[in-house]
Parts: C-alpha cells; structure tokens; sequence
C-alpha cells in the first residue's frame, strides 16, 4: 500500500517556488532597470546597491519566510487532526481545509505585498540617494 501524503512532501516544493520569485526579481527586474532608465554612473551603482539589499531582504522575508511559517502551520494542524484517522476532529478538519485552500491566494496576496514594498522602497531610495528624476522612477501612460 502507498505510504499517504503529508504536507510535509510539498515544503520543498514551495521553497523552490518562492526562490524562484525571488530569482525572477533578479532576472526579470535588474536587466529591466538597467536597460530602460537612463542612468549615470552614480544612478546605477545606486540601482545595483538597491538590488543588493532589497531583493534578498523583501523576497525572503515576503515570498520565502511568511509561507513557509504557514505551511508549518499548516502540517502542524494536519498531524493534530489525523494523529487517529479513526477519530478525527471535524472542527480541526474543517480549519486545516481552510488553511490549505486559502494558501495560494494568501501567497500571491504576499508576493504582490513585497514586490509593491521592494520597489516602492528601492525608488525612494534611489530618489533620494541617487537624484534619479522622479519621471524615471513612475511608469509612463499609454497613450
């Protein structure tokens, strides 16, 4: 007989999933930045110290560490609910079926939330520290 599945099977999954956004920041993000904006010498070295500290800092407190403590909650609830799958507690059930369908939306709910605040921060940052102009730093209308 299968041995049957635990959440525990998909923590590495998630992990790889969030680094991976963290990767697309990087990947996507960085060549984007410098490719587009009109940037002197001091204006990009600003730009890469920006990505230095805020992609790390935003994608592994956002995306890699607030998910990874909900699935922790998450194997710890199913562990307490099916400890006897002879007796198992509905109410309990019923929460843990809460947790596991609300963990994608809650996610991307965080990945938004630290996208938002890492740029936000980073083109404050580099207003201030760099004298980017701030038409630089807001996306143009389409016309």
């Amino acid at each position: 007989m299968a041995r049957p599945t635990h959440p525990a099977d998909y923590r590495v999954s998630l992990l790889l999933a969030a680094l991976f956004a963290v990767a697309v920041w990087w990947g996507l993000g960085l060549p984007y930045s410098i490719t587009v904006w009109l940037l002197d010498e001091r204006q990009l070295r600003w730009t890469l110290i920006c990505y230095a500290w805020e992609v790390p800092a935003a994608g592994f407190l956002g995306p890699v560490l607030v998910p990874q403590i909900w699935w922790r909650d998450v194997m710890r609830r199913w562990d307490r609910v099916f400890a006897d799958p002879q007796h198992v507690d509905v109410v309990e059930a019923g929460i843990l079926e809460g947790r596991l369908l609300d963990y994608p939306i809650r996610v991307a709910r965080v990945l938004l939330i630290a996208s938002l605040v890492g740029y936000g921060v980073g083109a404050a940052q580099l207003w201030a520290f760099a004298d980017l102009p701030v038409e630089q730093l807001v996306p143009e209308r389409p016309r």
